[in-house]
């Protein structure tokens, strides 16, 4: 027989988590009960930690995962307002909304870096894909000068 997560407390007022498991043998005409009680309160406490390690994981990985999706829009956005920049005449009014648009992408490209950059599950060694180099987006930021 086996009975496990029984709760127990100490002498001292711990409470601890146990498993009991228990044995019947006979040796002749005698019959023996072995019972033996097992402490797993450290084993449930990694449990747990590694549940939450897990989970916190996924979090990182959900995360990344928007980021780089992000990142991809982005770099449409700033890679079509480029080509319609250069495309207009200087003195089109339209180019102060292009630059709008750019400046707000670009600032959403810093808000993405700035998220993925360095922090506490980042020094555990995990990383934010993509999320730290300097991608399309880095390298697609419109320069003002010329047309």
């Amino acid at each position: 027989m086996q009975f496990s997560d029984l709760s127990f407390k100490t002498k001292d007022g711990r409470g601890i988590q146990t498993e009991l498991i228990g044995n019947v043998y006979s040796e002749g005409k005698r019959r023996a009960i072995q019972l033996n009680i097992r402490d797993l309160t450290e084993r449930r406490k990694f449990e747990r930690e590694l549940q939450d390690t897990q989970k916190l994981e996924s979090l990182r990985l959900l995360a990344g995962g928007v980021a780089h999706d992000f990142n991809n829009l982005l770099t449409g956005i700033l890679g079509n307002a480029s080509l319609v920049y250069s495309e207009i005449p200087v003195d089109n009014p339209l180019r102060t909304r292009l630059r709008a648009i750019v400046s707000a992408s670009e600032r959403a490209a810093d808000l993405t870096r700035r998220r993925c950059g360095r922090d506490p599950v980042e020094d555990s060694g995990a990383r934010c894909p993509k999320g730290r180099r300097r991608g399309v987006v880095g390298r697609s930021i419109l320069r003002w000068g010329g047309r």
